[in-house]
């Protein structure tokens, strides 16, 4: 998502290199987030005869009852600007679920899609929380067991945990919708109910997918999500498909346009979180703000995905601007509270959320959306 900066990669060139979509990224250890509640681990949901997943085993989903927060996870924003402080670094992914406020994590990246330089499959990256390749031909598919178990405690805590492709920085796209059907089916194997060989998080299966696409060309977006929307379906439900659109309306990748995801398959998504910061329709703009979010919540209306609204979590986490105050918050929610369309909050991102104060930003915004 948003402007990003890696400056981290050239201090700690031991690590992967960050793609964040928020600011800078930080390499280093997770620390404690101050959750309340102990998460223990769970095991993924049984496969049925013949291999694959289904949806029947995953948490529901938290958003269709009530409005929530969705946070992203994996870039550590916080830390690139503090590379010294690995203490105030990002949290591990089980602490971060055991923190109530969250209803719904999103990890960050998926940065490249059908990756020549890895043997045709996709690239992650996820900061320092994990930088062990899958195997030696697949050098860019990380295998990840400390978020093989972060998953299994998301689940147990009845988090969905979803895998975002794109952000702000990688080569991704598809060069037609044959490519981007046939990566559908790769998706569906890697991270989700397939079963595929190579799986950076084992037996977990994630609950979705977010299209955070802020680079290249519409091309074959709108395939990839009708064919991942077909998989989801005849797998039963839980899964979830969501977009990170910017606040302009439409958005120069995402759309909706004729040609682009949210222009020819809007009905395939659940829900678009959209960014309102680093932008002219921030949610700090007052009548900016609320043209854009008529916008979006009009395209709901038209059979669409509901809208989470994006917010940072800090004013560093949106350096170009979009921080709301915690005492602008209340105002700005009474604004879209009742409406059929709104969905809840998403913020950029955990680490950033970590030094948002006490209690933090994601606690203030849950008490909001639970009265």
């Amino acid at each position: 998502m948003r402007r990003v900066l890696l400056l981290i990669f050239l201090l700690l060139a031991a690590a992967a290199l960050t793609v964040l979509p928020g600011c800078g990224g930080a390499l280093g250890a997770g620390a404690d987030d101050g959750g309340d509640d102990a998460i223990g681990g769970d095991d993924a949901p049984p496969a049925p005869d013949g291999g694959g997943w289904h949806g029947d085993g995953l948490p529901p989903d938290p958003l269709a009852a009530r409005p929530g927060v969705v946070v992203y996870w994996g870039q550590t924003g916080w830390g690139g600007a503090h590379p010294a402080e690995p203490d105030g670094w990002e949290p591990s992914l089980a602490e971060v679920c055991a923190a109530p406020s969250y209803d719904v994590v999103v990890l960050g990246f998926v940065t490249s899609f059908v990756s020549a330089r890895n043997g045709g499959l996709p690239e992650t990256n996820f900061s320092y929380h994990c930088e062990q390749p899958i195997d030696v031909d697949h050098p860019f598919l990380l295998r990840c067991p400390e978020m093989e178990a972060g998953i299994a405690a998301c689940h147990a805590a009845g988090k969905k945990v979803l895998i975002s492709l794109g952000g702000a920085a990688g080569a991704y796209g598809f060069t037609d919708d044959a490519q981007a059907e046939a990566f559908a089916t790769t998706v569906w194997d890697t991270f989700l109910g397939g079963d595929g060989a190579r799986r950076p998080f084992g037996d977990q299966v994630l609950d979705g997918v977010d299209l955070d696409v802020e680079g290249g060309g519409p091309a074959g977006y709108a395939a990839f999500a009708r064919a991942l929307r077909g998989r989801m379906d005849a797998a039963g439900d839980g899964w979830l498909l969501t977009a990170a659109p910017q606040c302009p309306y439409p958005d120069g990748h995402l759309g909706p346009a004729p040609g682009t995801a949210l222009g020819d398959a809007a009905d395939a998504f659940d829900y678009v979180f959209v960014q309102f910061y680093n932008n002219w329709c921030r949610a700090s703009s007052g009548a900016p703000f609320d043209d854009s979010y008529a916008a979006w919540r009009a395209l709901a209306g038209a059979g669409g995905p509901r809208v989470v609204v994006g917010l940072p979590a800090t004013p560093d986490a949106a350096p170009a601007g979009g921080y709301v105050a915690p005492e602008a918050l209340a105002p700005l929610l009474d604004g879209v509270a009742g409406d059929p369309a709104f969905a809840g909050v998403m913020l950029w991102d955990a680490s950033f959320d970590r030094h948002s104060g006490a209690p933090t930003y994601a606690a203030r915004a849950a008490a909001l959306l639970g009265d």
